[in-house]
């Protein structure tokens, strides 16, 4: 089971890389915004990967407010990108 999770997590970490060309390249700026909603969504999946992986509790509270950071700020931006 560690392999697998092991694993997970690169593979995540690889994609969280394309994700970061979606995010250079974006044509528009909601592109850019929703690649940087992929990753914070992929970073906590790999916060809670590590949680099981470390036998740690704490990473999952972690995860947690960094996912409700995360969505506040996604809220902010596109408030502020809409333009009211």
């Amino acid at each position: 089971m560690g392999r697998f999770l092991l694993f997970s997590v690169i593979y995540l970490s690889v994609l969280i890389i394309f994700s970061l060309v979606r995010v250079y390249k974006g044509p528009t700026n909601f592109d850019r915004l929703i690649g940087i909603s992929v990753i914070n969504s992929k970073v906590s999946v790999i916060f809670i990967i590590c949680s099981f992986l470390l036998n740690e509790s704490f990473f999952v509270d972690v995860a947690i407010i960094y996912s409700l950071l995360s969505f506040m700020g996604t809220i902010f931006i596109t408030h502020f990108a809409k333009g009211s």
